[in-house]
């Protein structure tokens, strides 16, 4: 499956006081997914006065007229992506089921928004068609979830799996074992092909790298590390895989563009 262009994809991350309002209002070419990051917002659309809460978002078709106002009591974070669907609604028709229901992203979803925001504001030659991909494997997630009629798991497995499962097997053992030493030989031999097929088919069927991918797992398992007070980034770094705090610093700025120091703050602030 080839990724339908969805540009222009506009994504706007906002810090809201309470008691804020939109009021009605619609985009005339552009559909929109709007996410709820933190706190609470109750939105009207089609009739119907629907509460988000923290991990929650709402799709909107082109035109679907639609009024947000939050909580009175509470601040809140709010995620909105405008992509102009083009041919999206012709490959995934589950989408416009999705239309004016409060949908839950998972945790699948939730990653491909983190990758989603990460790659938005990269420049360079592919940045647009990178972007575009994401946005369409993040809709056939939620269509998987919500849509009900199964097709979206087809279409999705044709965007980012390979044929024979070999991609799906590949990322299944590196994440599982991303804190080990995993040369290239020893992940071809525990898929059963040779490393220049797996070095190939993997970069062809994904648009990365494998040490890429092997990083971002390592990446996300000392996020996850890092919520917890009291713990080193030379103990974390032992415990993801790096050869060394050093190690686990340049590699998070790699990812996240910033320090694993500042990660912490921001997120205990």
């Amino acid at each position: 499956m080839r990724a339908p262009d969805l540009s222009p994809i506009r994504l706007s991350y906002m810090e809201k006081p309470s008691e804020y309002r939109w009021p009605f209002h619609h985009h005339r070419n552009l559909a929109e997914f709007y996410y709820v990051d933190k706190g609470r917002v109750f939105v009207r659309v089609s009739g119907k006065r629907i509460e988000l809460g923290q991990g929650q978002g709402i799709f909107y078709l082109p035109r679907q007229r639609h009024a947000v106002e939050g909580d009175p009591n509470v601040p809140v974070n709010v995620l909105a992506i405008h992509f102009a669907p083009g041919k999206a609604f012709r490959i995934i028709p589950d989408l416009r089921k999705m239309a004016g229901m409060p949908l839950s992203p998972g945790l699948e979803g939730f990653r491909l928004l983190e990758d989603l925001t990460r790659h938005v504001n990269r420049g360079g030659k592919y940045a647009q068609l990178r972007v575009g991909v994401i946005l369409t494997e993040f809709l056939l997630e939620m269509a998987e979830m919500h849509g009900g009629s199964g097709q979206a798991a087809a279409l999705k497995a044709g965007l980012i799996r390979s044929r024979d499962g070999l991609v799906e097997r590949v990322q299944v053992y590196i994440r599982e074992n991303s804190r080990l030493s995993l040369p290239l030989a020893r992940i071809a031999r525990e898929i059963h092909c040779s490393v220049s097929t797996l070095v190939h088919r993997y970069r062809r069927e994904t648009g990365e790298t494998l040490h890429r991918f092997l990083l971002r797992c390592r990446v996300e398992r000392a996020k996850g590390l890092l919520r917890q007070p009291g713990v080193t980034a030379k103990s974390i770094a032992k415990d993801c895989g790096f050869a060394s705090a050093v190690a686990l610093i340049r590699a998070f700025r790699r990812i996240e563009d910033m320090t694993p120091g500042v990660y912490r703050k921001m997120i205990s602030g």
